[in-house]
């Protein structure tokens, strides 16, 4: 008697884990979908759904990479959903340091999987408000995962971070970027 409802239990579980897994990498497709229309046509969001739709699209050409971003304060901006704003500050501010991170690995949540192919002078672009942000990595480098991102900047720039776990899972990468052209 015991043996079919350890059996109903692990077929429920596996069940389960399945249903969520192919949830989440719809919404991952989803997003990249929603992404692409923004790109080619950018949405004009309502103040009273801003927090529902992404307002901008990170791309990353070299590593074949487009996922848009939510308002830093809507609940889609989490890491366990998809690429994050870590502050508040968007490309169309004067002197600022926008920060995006995201997870890394070969799981279904690690969109930021193939980050390390990165090198300096590689592209990065920013779509957000109706204007192509142009960015060229200027730096790169793995820290201590302590909760902060070690960087001196000119107050004179436009920054853009991207963050995630490194291989070495006890460091940070951080992928440092500067403005170089609006269009």
């Amino acid at each position: 008697m015991r043996k079919p409802i350890n059996l109903i239990i692990i077929i429920l579980g596996l069940g389960l884990i399945t249903s969520y897994i192919i949830y989440d990498k719809s919404s991952k497709t989803i997003n990249q979908i929603i992404a692409n229309e923004y790109i080619s046509k950018p949405i004009v969001v309502r103040e009273e759904n801003k927090y529902n739709h992404i307002i901008g699209v990170l791309r990353i050409p070299k590593i074949s990479f487009s996922m848009g971003f939510y308002n830093y304060q809507s609940q889609y901006n989490n890491v366990d959903k998809n690429i994050t704003l870590l502050n508040n500050d968007l490309p169309d501010k004067e002197n600022s340091t926008m920060i995006i991170a995201a997870h890394s690995g070969n799981s279904y949540l690690g969109y930021f999987k193939n980050i390390d192919k990165l090198n300096i002078n590689d592209e990065i672009e920013i779509f957000y408000n109706n204007k192509k942000y142009l960015y060229i990595i200027d730096n790169i480098y793995e820290e201590d995962k302590d909760g902060t991102i070690s960087y001196i900047k000119n107050n004179k720039e436009n920054i853009l971070i991207l963050t995630t776990c490194s291989k070495n899972k006890k460091k940070q990468l951080n992928i440092i970027s500067k403005l170089y052209k609006i269009l």
